[in-house]
């Protein structure tokens, strides 16, 4: 394994944003091998065009993550990877290899254990908060009145009942 493989698959395994896509399998069942099969695009992206910018392949990651996981980054983190895979592509075109593996060796894996969705305490508050908001809402108290059979409300809805047997 080359030393920029590593670091596509590192920079990959460290990524919150496609860890979780793949553990809710927003790509279906197959979404452990989608990521893998990204990683060595990406890495072909690299190896098959020359001075690649950052820009260009968030853009291509961008897509990825939208065909594949259905997935729309909004958190910054794709501009992120694409700054870090040019920054260690070119260090190591550069030769220096001791440098990547020395910062390499500073990610600790990714933080999905850290995300967390919205606890029952703070669903209660938003329920109540909705509550409030409709109770200051005015609402025409009348009873509505029994529409005959087959014809339009006032909102142009047809209310079908069942009928008798006979």
């Amino acid at each position: 394994m080359s030393l920029f493989s590593t670091v596509v698959q590192t920079l990959f395994n460290n990524w919150t944003a496609l860890q979780l896509a793949v553990e809710h399998q927003l790509g279906g069942t197959q979404s452990k091998e989608i990521a893998k099969w990204m990683m060595t695009v990406v890495e072909n992206f690299f190896l098959e065009n020359d001075d690649v910018l950052a820009q260009e392949i968030t853009e291509y990651m961008e897509d990825l993550m939208n065909n594949e996981f259905n997935t729309l980054c909004e958190d910054g983190s794709l501009e992120e990877m694409g700054e870090s895979l040019c920054k260690y592509f070119r260090l190591i075109k550069d030769g220096k290899d001791a440098e990547v593996i020395l910062e390499l060796q500073k990610y600790k894996g990714s933080s999905v254990h850290l995300c967390k969705t919205a606890s029952n305490h703070e669903s209660i508050e938003q329920e109540k908060k909705n509550e409030e908001s409709s109770d200051h809402q005015t609402v025409d108290s009348e009873t509505p009145k029994k529409s005959t059979k087959n014809e339009p409300d006032e909102d142009g809805w047809v209310t079908v009942t069942k009928g008798k047997k006979h």
